[in-house]
C-alpha cells in the first residue's frame, strides 16, 4: 500500500526531474548549496527584496 508519504516524495522527486534534471534526491550538503545559489541568483540587482528571500524559503 502507497501511503500519503510515499506519493510526496514521488510527487517532490517529479518536480526535481522537471525543474533541474535530478533522477534522485540530492544530499543534504548539495541542498545547500543549490539554496544559496538561488538566493545569490536573487540577489543579481544588488538587493535581496522580501518577496525574493520569501519565494526562495518556500521552494526550500
Amino acid at each position: 500500500m502507497t501511503t500519503t508519504t510515499d506519493y510526496q516524495r514521488k510527487g517532490n522527486l517529479w518536480l526535481f526531474d522537471q525543474m533541474y534534471g535530478f533522477t534522485s534526491f540530492p544530499t543534504g550538503e548539495d541542498f545547500q548549496t543549490v539554496g544559496k545559489a538561488a538566493l545569490i541568483c536573487a540577489k543579481g540587482d544588488g538587493i535581496l527584496a522580501p518577496a525574493e528571500r520569501d519565494r526562495q524559503i518556500s521552494y526550500w
